[in-house]
């Protein structure tokens, strides 16, 4: 154990963990969940309530401390206004079940069932910040989750008779906020160096003749009509032209371009025969093959 002087080194912790997240919060790189962050800074307050009925001593200062960082960043949140959008009904759950906390600490004289209570409804708050942290961890900073673990170290070094009341609160703040830190780093990680790969396939049709099975002439005008569902969202190539379709497309092809022609227009050499080949890709997802229909290449009158 360490003398109870070390307190101070966590509290300076704590604050200089909550000072950097509200700085990222006003410069805009951090998006906090307001109900998080108001659940952070009202459940400390019931835990020193509940602490101070056995006295007030420095394990129950730090208590207090750890709503001051919340309560700035929560008010922090406020002011940007960024984030009052983005609330689920999950995360107003949530928030509800906290305060259902806050309601049972309120109809208890026992300082172990208010600290318990105070442990649930912090717990209840957290959740919208641990869901977004793995959904969005880039919204988020890992250091300050890591600094606040560290000052509970500190803080359950200092202790020196572990009773409920002493060790549940500061050893909660520290699985809690280890936990985030650890979600935050490691899908920040992966967010940046794992390269986002979709699955692509393709089909190649060759295409030599027209409907009526006559070879392709360089001297006459040809279309290729290429229709595909509203939905898909396909790419494809012929010879050197190259478009995305999204409802259908047509590709021309002749020793001139047509003056009605909307499409891609591919010059062919007259007195010579040709083919062509046509690539499209596309997700690789069912239904695939049923998205798209080609016709085959009509001569034009």
């Amino acid at each position: 154990m360490i003398g109870s002087e070390f307190i101070l080194v966590a509290v300076a912790l704590r604050l200089a963990g909550g000072a950097g997240y509200t700085l990222a919060v006003v410069r805009g790189r951090a998006r906090p969940n307001p109900v998080t962050w108001f659940c952070w800074a009202l459940a400390p307050l019931v835990a020193f309530a509940a602490q101070a009925q056995d006295g007030v001593n420095a394990q129950a200062w730090m208590t207090l401390v750890l709503a001051l960082g919340p309560l700035t960043i929560f008010v922090a949140a406020v002011v940007r206004g960024r984030s009052w959008g983005t609330l689920t009904t999950f995360d107003l759950a949530c928030g509800l079940l906290a305060l259902a906390g806050v309601a049972a600490w309120q109809a208890t004289d026992s300082p172990a069932s208010a600290l318990g209570f105070a442990v649930a409804a912090d717990l209840a708050g957290a959740a919208p910040t641990l869901r977004a942290a793995y959904r969005r961890p880039r919204a988020e900073l890992a250091v300050p989750y890591l600094m606040s673990a560290v000052s509970m170290v500190v803080v359950l070094l200092t202790i020196t008779e572990w009773t409920f009341v002493a060790v549940a609160f500061p050893a909660y703040i520290l699985a809690i906020n280890s936990t985030i830190f650890a979600v935050v780093a490691h899908r920040g990680a992966a967010r940046r160096t794992r390269p986002v790969y979709v699955p692509f396939v393709e089909r190649r049709l060759d295409l030599g003749f027209d409907v009526d099975g006559n070879r392709l002439d360089g001297a006459r005008h040809y279309v290729l009509r290429i229709a595909t569902r509203p939905e898909a969202r396909l790419s494809w190539t012929v010879a050197t032209q190259a478009a995305e379709v999204h409802s259908a497309a047509e590709v021309h092809f002749g020793p001139d371009r047509p003056v009605d022609a909307d499409g891609a227009w591919i010059r062919t050499v007259p007195g010579e025969h040709w083919s062509a080949s046509f690539h499209l890709r596309g997700p690789d997802r069912d239904g695939f093959d049923h998205a798209w229909a080609l016709e085959a290449i009509t001569l034009r009158a």
